[in-house]
């Protein structure tokens, strides 16, 4: 349908028109009125999240945010509990745009109970690598005192550090390479630049192995 085909363009960094073919979808489920209709109903709210990650793409954050709100109150009413939780990763995202780390967190956090409850170590891997760099994020705002900033940074080194493990036992580069850079990162800031030397490597050497996979295909 004219979701998948948006997707496609997504994929293919083409945001105009998979945004054209998102909309497209929108038209036909309004019409449809998907609330009468469970697979109608989680296909809206599937593509209310496509369109919001156009507007993101964009920087239209507030308008992202809207679309990524309507599909996780589908969601929730649908008990969708994976989709609810890449609805909250989204709005985690957008508050972490907006640098308010406390509402991101939140996000996260729910997000990381719901990929718990359900065993989705793909997803508990990702937020975990973006709880990181949040604490990496509030680590270096200017409100933190030294102590805090410190503080910030050993959290960072224990969310990267499970996004890795859990990464490496599926053979996740990407996360494996984010939470590299991550875990790199922080022992760089905490002073301890034999580990940090370390991770380094491992981020050269994981984004060389995304490199190669992505030539092959």
């Amino acid at each position: 349908g004219y979701y998948n085909i948006g997707i496609i363009y997504m994929y293919q960094d083409m945001p105009d028109r998979a945004l054209e073919y998102f909309k497209k979808a929108l038209a036909i489920h309004e019409e449809l009125k998907p609330y009468e209709d469970r697979e109608h109903w989680s296909g809206l709210a599937y593509t209310y999240n496509g369109i919001g990650e156009i507007y993101y793409s964009r920087d239209s954050i507030d308008l992202a945010k809207d679309y990524f709100l309507k599909a996780l109150h589908i969601f929730e009413a649908l008990g969708l509990n994976r989709s609810m939780a890449e609805s909250m990763r989204l709005l985690g995202d957008i508050y972490m745009k907006k640098g308010d780390y406390r509402q991101a967190r939140e996000y996260y956090s729910s997000a990381l109970e719901l990929h718990q409850e359900s065993g989705d170590k793909r997803g508990m891997a990702n937020i975990y690598v973006e709880l990181s760099n949040l604490e990496i994020r509030l680590a270096e705002s200017s409100e933190q005192t030294e102590a805090q900033r410190i503080k910030c940074y050993e959290n960072a080194l224990q969310q990267a550090g499970s996004s890795y493990t859990l990464a490496r036992e599926m053979d996740m580069l990407p996360i494996m390479n984010d939470a590299a850079h991550a875990l790199m990162t922080a022992y760089d800031k905490l002073g301890d630049y034999k580990n940090g030397m370390k991770w380094a490597s491992i981020f050269i050497d994981t984004k060389d192995s995304i490199y190669k996979e992505d030539k092959i295909r």
